[in-house]
């Protein structure tokens, strides 16, 4: 069957089964510029309206790639032109030699939240989507005596008194492609998305074959 986009009235529906919101909320939004999180904020954008609520997005600038910086202000231009509020935040320092993408997630989160708590934001949204809770299902358990071995990414948790929400988590990512295509929404595609030295990367083509 074709792939069809996610539109409004679906989405809409995702977020009923999550929990109801308060009036006129406030909302964030962790964007990476890829098609996942550039469709939730399509979905969010429309969404937010009808709840005369206000929307405001950060981008992680991990300063890991040379060309991260000039991404980051190609995705901030993308939702201004929304009229939608975009914070660049930066991890500054010394960067690790191993477990690179481990410790990225972590800064990402601590800034991330830490800008939430500063703006009185309650709910953050992130693009979490199908194939990404899948991956994660796989790759904790391949992990010997992990805890969390059986599970997958939880569609609500609180953190710092933050409530992070994923309502992708059972779309597919084929959708959300659709869902930009549908908008005439351009995305960036992460290079390292492609690298095998990266164990979620080798799952994801494992997965393939």
């Amino acid at each position: 069957m074709k792939e069809k986009p996610l539109l409004s009235d679906e989405f809409e529906s995702l977020l009923n089964k999550l929990g109801s919101f308060e009036s006129n909320p406030v909302i964030a939004l962790s964007l990476s510029g890829g098609c996942d999180s550039l469709a939730l904020l399509y979905l969010l954008k429309e969404w937010i309206l009808k709840k005369n609520g206000i929307i405001k997005t950060f981008i992680v600038d991990h300063g890991l790639r040379q060309n991260s910086k000039n991404e980051a202000m190609k995705v901030k231009k993308i939702v201004e032109s929304y009229n939608i509020s975009c914070r660049i935040l930066r991890w500054l320092g010394p960067k690790p030699r191993t477990r690179i993408m481990e410790y990225a997630r972590n800064e990402r989160y601590k800034l991330i939240t830490e800008a939430c708590i500063e703006e009185n934001i309650l709910h953050l949204f992130l693009g979490h989507h199908l194939n990404d809770n899948i991956e994660t299902f796989l790759m904790r358990s391949q992990r010997k005596g992990h805890k969390n071995g059986l599970s997958s990414i939880p569609s609500i948790r609180e953190q710092n008194s933050i409530r992070i929400i994923r309502p992708l988590l059972d779309i597919e990512k084929n959708r959300l492609v659709k869902t930009c295509e549908f908008h005439n929404q351009k995305w960036i595609e992460d290079p390292s998305n492609f690298d095998e030295k990266f164990e979620r990367v080798r799952v994801r083509k494992k997965k393939k074959k």
